[in-house]
């Protein structure tokens, strides 16, 4: 079943290369959405509330009814791990609909990436108005506890024989191909309900319209 992501959020992982697109697109869609908290190991996202300290994000998500919030941390385990556990806190805690974006999630520890998706299931069958999008450099980071969690893959070009083999791992042969075919800054956006992908153009991706509706139908 499709549905507006402003009334109810659905969870995406971006997939791709460095320099393919993946983290503009993720801003691009926290963009649309009421109340965001994005995790930014590069420090070079600027929203209205820009903060380095954790322990501010609770008071802030719960303050402001509309909310975009990034918490900027050196590209290191221990610190994007501590940002996320903060901002999973936060949104989780914050009445409404809340969206907690994580760019890089490779720089995630397994443990806090294993609670994230804890409560993600939680959320998809307890009530919980959590959504999650996620961007990751590497495919094998979609492993399948991860795809179970996830609506949409959006799948960039990726590098390497391993990343490709992951493609495959996740929808065959054709799948794989496609994404080697790649144009560039195209992407191919994977259903993981339905198994369905199809290829979106720059435009498409720029607004938002992955196809979802036709995808899940």
């Amino acid at each position: 079943m499709s549905h507006d992501p402003r009334d109810v959020p659905f969870n995406i992982h971006f997939l791709g290369a460095r320099k393919t697109g993946k983290t503009y697109c993720m801003v691009r869609e926290c963009g649309r959405r009421a109340r965001v908290c994005l995790i930014d190991p590069s420090s070079s996202v600027r929203w209205r509330y820009t903060t380095s300290d954790p322990a501010t994000l609770k008071a802030t998500m719960q303050g402001h009814r509309v909310c975009d919030l990034v918490i900027q941390c050196a590209p290191r385990k221990d610190a994007v791990s501590t940002a996320a556990l903060a901002g999973l806190d936060a949104a989780t805690s914050t009445r409404g609909w809340c969206t907690l974006a994580i760019d890089e999630l490779h720089f995630v520890r397994p443990a806090a990436v294993e609670e994230i998706q804890g409560i993600a299931r939680v959320g998809r069958h307890g009530g919980l108005d959590t959504a999650f999008l996620f961007a990751s450099q590497r495919a094998v980071d979609a492993t399948p506890d991860l795809r179970a969690i996830m609506d949409l893959l959006v799948i960039f070009r990726v590098a390497g024989g391993t990343e490709h083999r992951a493609m495959r791992d996740i929808g065959g042969r054709a799948l794989e191909d496609a994404v080697q075919a790649l144009p560039r800054y195209h992407a191919i956006v994977y259903d993981t309900c339905s198994g369905r992908w199809h290829q979106r153009t720059p435009e498409q991706l720029e607004r938002g319209d992955w196809g979802h509706a036709e995808l899940s139908a």
